[in-house]
């Protein structure tokens, strides 16, 4: 690949952790959201529950202000920017991005 090539790319998402969260109830979602986001060269740090299972939307919580990386990843799966929120990140939780799967997982590229 030449290097201007390279230096075309987006933001490479290789550096990006994630963290994703089960908001919508459907068993296996999480797990089929890490293979898809670690296929596309993202860091899954964590997969579990969010604190509740009736998210209408799929939502992007930027965890580290990248809103860069926030905007790419909601981009890749559809999710409206409107869904982008800013939030910090728990303590102990080294994550830039948390996505909270929501009852659209259906329209996401790993929720068909």
């Amino acid at each position: 690949v030449p290097l201007t090539e390279s230096l075309a790319e987006p933001i490479a998402a290789a550096k990006v952790k994630v963290q994703i969260l089960n908001g919508c109830g459907k068993t296996g979602i999480g797990k089929k959201a890490r293979e898809w986001l670690v296929r596309n060269d993202f860091d899954v740090r964590d997969v579990g529950n969010a604190d509740r299972q009736d998210y209408k939307a799929t939502e992007v919580l930027n965890r580290s202000g990248n809103a860069a990386a926030a905007r790419d990843l909601a981009r890749m799966l559809s999710v409206d920017e409107a869904k982008i929120k800013r939030k910090a990140a728990a303590p102990g939780l080294d994550v830039d991005l948390t996505l909270i799967i929501g009852s659209d997982y259906r329209k996401l590229p790993f929720g068909r």
